[in-house]
Parts: C-alpha cells; structure tokens; sequence
C-alpha cells in the first residue's frame, strides 16, 4: 500500500475533532508540528467509529490514503496532540471535566467522539469546550468562532 501523501491524524478531545498532516519519516520540528486542515466529513465519520468502538473521547488516529481511500493505520489513547491549536488548553479543561464526571460517578464518556445532540453540541459524557477555549481555538485558526460550534 503506497500513501497518497502525508498521514493525515486525527485528534479528538471531548467530541471536537482536529485534523493535523505530517510527512512521514519525520526531519524537523516542523515536520512534527505538522499543517492543520479541516476534517472532511468521510474522516469524521471513521474517527466517530472508532470512539464508539473502543467508548472513548480522548484519542488520536492516523489515517493513510491510498489510491484515494482512507486507512486506519493507529489509534492512540493519548496522542501528542501536536499541531492542535490551543491543545494544552483544550486537555486541561476536557480532564478537568472528566474528573468532576468521576466525583459525580458519571462515565467519562458515555459515547465516541465527535457524537453530537440535535443542537450539535458534544453529546453523551462528551466534554463541552468552554467559551474561552472556543475564543482562542478561533483565534488560532483564524477562523469565525461560528465555525467552530
């Protein structure tokens, strides 16, 4: 199987998705860092799979295209998160949830990744990025904060 490109991974942190590719074999810090891009709807979907099959929120997966069709190469429990904007921020408040879920005895996550309710918020025992994170998610995207809910 020859890759198409660079690898494309995949972040979720409580149901938002981040897409990042790399080059593989890594050379530079550059390299690592990566170049974001927006998450197509086919990627979404997979990643949406694969958190409900293994019923988690907090992941990074690696997808490879060859002859234009994605592959699942990896999924990580606890990826890097390098390239994601703002992601030391964004963990720090999706832990902090999970653990007021813990002291409440509620599951950490009660669906996969990128689950959504009729309004398009995480569902289940996703995680809710807060405001201030959403701001600075914009910010760091250059993007409306309207894409971003």
């Amino acid at each position: 199987m020859e890759p198409d490109g660079p690898d494309h991974k995949i972040f979720c942190i409580g149901g938002q998705l981040f897409g990042v590719r790399r080059i593989w074999p890594l050379r530079t810090y550059q390299d690592k860092v990566g170049e974001p891009f927006t998450v197509t709807p086919e990627l979404a979907d997979i990643a949406r799979r694969c958190g409900r099959a293994f019923g988690i929120d907090l992941f990074g997966m690696d997808v490879v295209l060859s002859s234009g069709l994605p592959y699942v190469v990896d999924v990580n429990k606890f990826g890097s998160y390098m390239g994601v904007p703002d992601a030391p921020g964004l963990l720090a408040e999706y832990l902090y949830a999970a653990c007021q879920r813990t002291m409440r005895r509620e599951p950490l996550a009660l669906r996969g990744c990128g689950d959504v309710d009729a309004e398009g918020a995480p569902a289940g025992g996703c995680a809710k990025i807060t405001e201030p994170s959403l701001r600075r998610l914009a910010e760091a995207r250059r993007v409306p904060i309207s894409h971003l809910r």
